[in-house]
């Protein structure tokens, strides 16, 4: 029984100090904003760069945005690309970045540090091209100690009342 107890104890203490963590969630505050990209036509390279204080891991995404506007020439009518990046691999390219500017490839546990959103392609279209950046941050949970030490202070006594009371009626 008394290693049944033990097991029990044991299971409930790491079930507290799990549950103890805490994360919080940060917006980069480029929201769903509507960015044009280099109105001129030609490449364009947008950084937001950001600085990372505690293990984190960042949820980003990029959408693109073609518009085209069709224009009745007679007889027919002319689609003009009012907002569109060139086609195939070079036409837009998104991806997180470190200080030392290597891809990231798993944003889910990053470390302390600076880090840069890079947004770059050709646009086509007579303003350019246009996307969407939407990004967060989450701050990956760390346990408080103080709050860890107050729960297994709390679990200490108790155990020891128990202990006490089972002594108490085994005296008896």
């Amino acid at each position: 029984m008394k290693a049944f107890a033990k097991r029990i104890l044991a299971v409930s203490l790491l079930s507290v100090f799990a549950m103890n963590a805490e994360a919080a969630t940060v917006s980069l505050g480029y929201g769903n904003t509507d960015l044009v990209a280099n109105p001129s036509g030609g490449r364009f390279t947008d950084l937001y760069n950001f600085v990372l204080t505690g293990l984190s891991s960042i949820d980003y995404t990029v959408t693109v945005f073609n518009e085209n506007l069709s224009v009745y020439t007679a007889p027919t009518f002319t689609t003009i690309s009012i907002f569109k990046f060139q086609d195939g691999a070079a036409g837009f390219n998104y991806g997180l970045f470190d200080a030392a500017n290597n891809k990231i490839l798993d944003p889910s546990a990053l470390s302390t540090g600076t880090y840069t959103l890079k947004v770059s392609g050709i646009t086509t279209g007579v303003y350019g091209g246009k996307y969407s950046l939407d990004a967060s941050v989450v701050s990956l949970p760390v346990p408080e100690p103080e709050t860890s030490l107050m729960l297994l202070l709390g679990l200490v006594s108790i155990g020891t009342l128990v202990y006490r009371k089972n002594n108490v009626v085994n005296k008896i």
